[in-house]
């Protein structure tokens, strides 16, 4: 859980998300849309671990799973749970929304 404390950012074709991990098991997420009339949307709950993967309760879902802008990206997806994909590789950790996602989230 160490190792995925910190910031990563995920760049999609209309926007950016930025995750924090708190290393107290909180998160923070800020979504920046590329179209400047949409306005940015900021979230936070709590995250830990499940196996291999980020267990983040109560997030935003800010695509459509098409490859678009989700029309509720804004909203808090209460008492639900995103599980996200991580990855190692050289000591460098990577996210993914899940295993086959094309998105991934870098440490910044």
């Amino acid at each position: 859980m160490k190792d995925l404390v910190g910031t990563y950012v995920a760049s999609y074709k209309f926007g950016d998300e930025q995750l924090t991990l708190g290393a107290d098991g909180t998160y923070e997420q800020k979504f920046t849309p590329r179209d400047k009339t949409l306005k940015s949307a900021v979230n936070s709950g709590t995250w830990d671990i499940e196996g291999d993967r980020v267990r983040l309760r109560d997030p935003l879902v800010v695509h459509d799973f098409y490859g678009d802008i989700s029309p509720k990206y804004g909203e808090k997806k209460t008492g639900s749970v995103s599980l996200l994909q991580v990855s190692s590789t050289f000591g460098t950790v990577s996210i993914r929304a899940s295993a086959n996602a094309d998105v991934e989230y870098k440490k910044h």
